[in-house]
């Protein structure tokens, strides 16, 4: 990813992954993806966050939280946009993004 941090990157996914455990395992990956800033596959196994490698800590970090929470949402239906993004989501978003501003704004990076 441009301009990224390898290891703040990975401090801010190992804190979220702490802050909120999902019931299955989650990876997140960096990709070259086509079509996409991110993207989730989840299986019988666990859910895989695909990130685009083109995009720059601050677009990464809103794709992180935004496909984190639709892997926290249990509700998430796939059968249209609005009900992948409902009033669930969105507070799991709320939540996911509020703890990962507080990795980021820790002065000890």
């Amino acid at each position: 990813m441009r301009d990224i941090d390898k290891k703040k990157w990975r401090r801010v996914i190992s804190a979220l992954k702490r802050e909120f455990p999902a019931q299955r395992p989650v990876k997140v990956r960096t990709s070259r993806l086509k079509n996409a800033e991110a993207s989730t596959v989840t299986g019988p196994t666990g859910s895989t966050i695909y990130i685009s490698s083109a995009l720059n800590f601050s677009a990464a970090f809103d794709a992180l939280a935004h496909e984190y929470s639709h892997v926290l949402d249990s509700h998430e239906r796939f059968d249209d946009h609005d009900s992948q993004h409902g009033e669930t989501w969105g507070v799991w978003y709320s939540r996911v993004y509020r703890a990962m501003l507080r990795v980021v704004e820790d002065k000890q990076w």
